[in-house]
C-alpha cells in the first residue's frame, strides 16, 4: 500500500491560517479603530470609555486566541511531519492512524476558526454599535453635538489657506408653541421633519447635525458667499412651504440662521460664537431670516419677516419688530401728531399741579 506523504497535510493548514491571519488582523484593526476613536472624543464620559475599552478587550482576547491555535495546531502538524520522515519504512504505521489524527487537529482548528469568527462578529457589532449611538441623536439619526464638534474640528484643522469653511444654525421659530398647543409628539415630528429639510437641502446629508432642543447645524466644508446664500434659502424655503399633517391639524414652522465662516473665526468655539450672534440677529429682526457674522458686525443674507400675526398666540414674540400703528399714523400728520403732543403735555402738567396741591393739604 502507498503511503501518503506528509505534504498533503499542509493544504487545510495553509486554508485554517490564513482564516485566522483574516481575523486576528480585523481583531487588531478593530482595537486601533476604537482608540483613534476614543482620542478624538475626549468629552468622552468615563462610563462610555469603560465600556468601549471592554469590547476593545474582548476583541483583542478572541484575536490572541486564534493566534494560539494556529501556533498550537502548526506545532502538533510538524511533529507528525517529523515522524512521518524520519521513521523506518517497515515502522510506519498500517492503519492511517497519523492522518486520521492530523486531519482530526485540522477538524478542530476549523471549529474553533468559526467560533472565533462568530465571537469577532458579534463583539465588532456591539462596537460599532455602541460607538455610533455615542455619536447619533436618537430621534433624527442626525450626528450629535460630540459628532458635530469632531466633524468641525476636522474641518479646521485639515482645511488649506485658500479654503474657507462655513457653519449654518438654525433655529425653530416659536417652537415652544407647538409643544404646548399639540403636545411633545407633535413637536418631534417637527423635528424630524426640520431634520430631513436641511438633509434634502445639502449635497453631503452626513454634515448635518442636530445640536440639541431645536437647534441644528449644517457644515460646508469649502464656501463661498454664493454658495451659501443658495443653500441658506434652500432650507429657509423648504422649511417655510412645508405642510406637517398631524391629528387632522397642519402644521407649519419657519427656521432662523446664522451662519459664520473660518476665515473669520479661528477656532471651534469662537465660529459657533459667531454663528450664535447671527441666528441671533435673525431672531431679533423678525424671524424666518438668515443673517452672517463677518467678526464684528452681522449681514443680511435672505429671508422675510414674520408678520406679527404670523406669531403663536401661546408664544409671544420678545424682539423688537412689533410697532404701535397709532404712532405710524401721527408720524405721518405732523400737525396732528404736534397737537396729541400739546394736550399730552397739558394732561402731565395738571396731574402734577393735582399731585403737588395733595401733598400740601
Amino acid at each position: 500500500m502507498d503511503y501518503p506523504t506528509a505534504t498533503m497535510s499542509y493544504d487545510p493548514f495553509i486554508l485554517g491560517s490564513l482564516f485566522s491571519a483574516l481575523f486576528l488582523i480585523l481583531g487588531l484593526a478593530l482595537g486601533v479603530w476604537a482608540s483613534f476613536r476614543w482620542q478624538e472624543s475626549p468629552k468622552m464620559s468615563n462610563a462610555e470609555k469603560t465600556e468601549i475599552a471592554s469590547l476593545v478587550s474582548e476583541l483583542s482576547a478572541t484575536a490572541h486566541t486564534v493566534s494560539d491555535d494556529v501556533s498550537q495546531y502548526r506545532h502538533t502538524l510538524a511533529q507528525w511531519q517529523e515522524i512521518a520522515e524520519t521513521s523506518p519504512l517497515d515502522t510506519k504505521p498500517t492503519d492511517n492512524s497519523l492522518w486520521q489524527q492530523v486531519f482530526a487537529a485540522n477538524q478542530e482548528l476549523q471549529t474553533r476558526l468559526e467560533q472565533a469568527e462568530h465571537r469577532i462578529h458579534n463583539q465588532a457589532g456591539q462596537l460599532e454599535k455602541y460607538l455610533c449611538e455615542a455619536r447619533t441623536d436618537s430621534l433624527t439619526g442626525l450626528g450629535n453635538r460630540r459628532a458635530f464638534e469632531t466633524t468641525l474640528e476636522k474641518i479646521l484643522s485639515g482645511k488649506s489657506t485658500h479654503s474657507t469653511a462655513a457653519l449654518f444654525l438654525f433655529d425653530a421659530d416659536y417652537f415652544k408653541s407647538i409643544n404646548d398647543t399639540y403636545g411633545h409628539p407633535a413637536g418631534d415630528l417637527v423635528l424630524k421633519q426640520i431634520a430631513l429639510c436641511l438633509q434634502s437641502s445639502h449635497t453631503k446629508p452626513d454634515l448635518v447635525f442636530r445640536l440639541g432642543g431645536e437647534e441644528f447645524a449644517l457644515l460646508l466644508p469649502k464656501a463661498n458667499p454664493k454658495l451659501v446664500a443658495e443653500i441658506a434659502e434652500k432650507c429657509r424655503q423648504t422649511a417655510e412651504r412645508l405642510q406637517i399633517s398631524y391629528e387632522q391639524q397642519t402644521l407649519q414652522f419657519t427656521l432662523s440662521g446664522g451662519v459664520a465662516y473660518s476665515s473669520t473665526a479661528n477656532d471651534v468655539s469662537e465660529m459657533l460664537r459667531q454663528a450664535d450672534l447671527a441666528l441671533y440677529a435673525a431672531k431679533e429682526k423678525g424671524r424666518n431670516q438668515i443673517f452672517w457674522h463677518d467678526g464684528t458686525d452681522n449681514h443680511y443674507i435672505c429671508g422675510t419677516p414674520l408678520q406679527p400675526s404670523s406669531a403663536p398666540a401661546k408664544d409671544p414674540p420678545t424682539d423688537s419688530r412689533t410697532k404701535n400703528s397709532d404712532v405710524e399714523k401721527l408720524s405721518k400728520d405732523p400737525q396732528t401728531f404736534q397737537k396729541t403732543c400739546q394736550n399730552l403735555r397739558s394732561r402731565l402738567l395738571d396731574a402734577a399741579f393735582t399731585s403737588k396741591v395733595k401733598s400740601n393739604e
